[in-house]
């Protein structure tokens, strides 16, 4: 689960066709569709469930300062995208919260890791040319 507050800010990409509506209700229009695998945009609030408003809708902003709207339905989007985006579930903030020298620890220590798996790639590609290059 997450916090729909964290995905502010964000760029959303549809998993399958996404309907797009000009208001942010449940009646009154057709909408168009976004195909699926493309990017939506950037979300740029949300708007919750109320009379008139059977669900949670995304909101969005096109280039020229106009608004649009999604609905929320599960599997809708492509949550992995949001996730490489740093989005973070509840239970993993949480631990973050609780232990914040242990995230910090970590995080540091895989880049750490990543540092010293590039090292050790250029010190061997390094000994394996200049001998070539030395001949």
């Amino acid at each position: 689960m997450y916090d729909v507050g964290d995905i502010l800010g964000l760029t959303m990409y549809s998993k399958t066709a996404v309907p797009v509506y000009s208001e942010p209700w449940d009646v009154g229009f057709t909408p168009e569709l976004i195909p699926a695998n493309s990017m939506i945009g950037v979300v740029w609030s949300f708007y919750e469930p109320k009379s008139g408003r059977s669900r949670l809708m995304w909101g969005f902003q096109d280039q020229f300062g106009q608004l649009f709207f999604t609905p929320h339905e599960v599997g809708m989007y492509n949550l992995q995208a949001l996730r490489d985006q740093g989005l973070l579930d509840i239970d993993e903030k949480k631990i973050i919260e609780n232990y914040p020298d242990w995230y910090e620890a970590s995080t540091e220590l895989i880049s750490n890791v990543g540092s010293m798996i590039t090292k050790g790639i250029l010190l061997y590609l390094l000994a394996r040319t200049l001998p070539k290059i030395f001949k």
